[in-house]
Parts: structure tokens; C-alpha cells; sequence
């Protein structure tokens, strides 16, 4: 049996191989929340802007969790996990911000980039270590 390297993120253990398979999931939501910010441009019904709030912020909260987990690794990573936080802060559903279009369209790009470049990082950080190991 192989002892593969384990990480503790709080009560969270999280292996290598774990953390190879959150990838995939992170970059299907990750798509999916840049492609749902990015359609902000144009105007939609109030339903799309709440069904958008829950899945930009479950993105980054599973951003958050799997970032942690290869920060705890690489330490120059270790701001990655917070700016999800602050992400899912912004977009929870629970207690919205309330802010003009205009503001919430200039957010919702930056935020669309932010996810993107997140997730590239982390992939290519996660792929470096696989070859490392």
C-alpha cells in the first residue's frame, strides 16, 4: 500500500489524490460562475441574479477548500483561500449587498476574471506537484 502525503486543513484531511479529483468539479463551477458573471452584461430577470449568487458562491467556497488544501503546500498560495472568502461574502444569498447595476457589472467581470485566473493557478500549481511526487 502506498502512504501518500496527507493535509490537514481544520478538521478537513485532504490527500493528493483528493485533491486531484476537487479539481474537476472546481473547474466545471469555476466555468460555469465566469460564463454566469460574464452574462451580467446583459439585463435578466431578478431569478437569474439570485440562482447566480448561490452558484458564485459555491464556487468559492469549493475554491476556498481545495486552494486551502495546496496552499498548505505552496505558501505563496495562502492569499488565494481568503480572496474566496471575501468572493463568497460578497455573492451569498443570504445577506445581499445592494449595490447599482453599474457597480455590481464592474464586480461581477472582475470577479469572472478573479475565478478564471484562480482556478489556473491552482491547476497548474496542482500539476507541478503531481510531477514533483
Amino acid at each position: 500500500m502506498v502512504d501518500r502525503p496527507k493535509v490537514e486543513v481544520g478538521t478537513i484531511v485532504i490527500n493528493s489524490a483528493s485533491l486531484r479529483m476537487a479539481l474537476v468539479p472546481l473547474g466545471v463551477a469555476s466555468l460555469a460562475s465566469a460564463a454566469m458573471l460574464i452574462a451580467c452584461i446583459e439585463v435578466h430577470p431578478y431569478g437569474y441574479y439570485r440562482v447566480l449568487r448561490w452558484v458564485v458562491m459555491s464556487t468559492a467556497v469549493i475554491g476556498s477548500i481545495v486552494s486551502a488544501g495546496i496552499a498548505a503546500r505552496v505558501q505563496w498560495l495562502m492569499w488565494i483561500p481568503w480572496v474566496y472568502g471575501m468572493v463568497a461574502v460578497v455573492f451569498n444569498p443570504f445577506a445581499a449587498f445592494h449595490m447599482k447595476r453599474a457597480t455590481w457589472l464592474i464586480v461581477d467581470l472582475i470577479v469572472a476574471a478573479w475565478i478564471v485566473a484562480a482556478y489556473c493557478v491552482i491547476l497548474i500549481v496542482a500539476l507541478r506537484k503531481r510531477g514533483e511526487s
